[in-house]
């Protein structure tokens, strides 16, 4: 495989994953977060308190495998920790994300930690949120600095989930922002109601488009979510120079 063409793939695979655990890929400056639900509110409704599993396989255009993602959710406490791992498997050596987020019951983080693997090369970022300094402090490569933020940051995790209670109360979850590197901003639209095909059936789906910004213009994305409560998402399409990617739930 040609350098240029692996890192290419490299690249947008590092795009895709954060896009597959949050939905947002790319910079946007600062939006504001949109107001945390007061407690007995935010911890009325969460489709995840007995814990969840789900799996989805990802897909090259060509519909070949690319890989594979998992999402976990386990109460700790009083907190809730959200796993997503990632493997995607390309010619001569594969690539595995591992992403854990610690958040309070109102979703608001406190700890979100990224591995990545590529081959022989590792890396790994931490996050730590203050919340009443109103701080995040990231660690990587062994360098650390601090960047400020909202009383209730949403890491890539965390904005997912949060955005799946906002619909199982019957909200829109509107413009809301997610720190990643820094603060990204999301804009997410409903499309309509209708039925997808998954593994040779048809099942009921809601659909969606997620609107960011990159460098130069702004782009999107699309996904589509149960109908039910848990409101789990069952398909995301992302479009990238390279190619259109999507990730399907088994």
């Amino acid at each position: 495989m040609h350098e240029r063409t692996r890192r290419e793939k490299t690249w947008s695979l590092r795009i895709l994953v954060p896009a597959m655990v949050l939905l947002p890929v790319a910079a946007l400056w600062i939006l504001p977060f949109a107001s945390p639900l007061p407690a007995q509110q935010a911890t009325s409704s969460l489709p995840w308190s007995d814990g969840e599993s789900l799996q989805y396989r990802l897909f090259w255009p060509s519909s070949l495998v690319l890989g594979d993602a998992g999402f976990e959710t386990v109460e700790e406490g009083e907190n809730l920790r959200f796993t997503a791992t990632v493997e995607a498997r390309l010619p001569q050596y594969s690539i595995r994300f591992t992403y854990t987020s610690l958040t309070t019951r109102e979703l608001c983080s406190i700890r979100f930690q990224q591995r990545m693997q590529s081959g022989s090369k590792r890396r790994e970022e931490t996050l730590e949120f203050d919340a009443d300094q109103q701080m995040v402090r990231r660690i990587r490569d062994g360098q650390t600095q601090e960047f400020p933020t909202s009383r209730c940051p949403r890491d890539p995790l965390a904005a997912l989930y949060y955005f799946r209670r906002q619909l199982s109360e019957g909200k829109s979850a509107g413009d809301f922002a997610v720190f990643l590197d820094h603060e990204i901003g999301l804009r997410i639209e409903k499309l309509g109601s209708g039925e997808i095909e998954l593994e040779g059936r048809m099942v009921p789906a809601e659909h969606f488009r997620g609107f960011y910004s990159g460098s130069r213009e702004e782009k999107s994305f699309e996904f589509w979510t149960r109908p039910d409560s848990p409101r789990a998402p069952l398909r995301i399409r992302i479009p990238f120079p390279l190619a259109t990617f999507s990730a399907d739930l088994q």
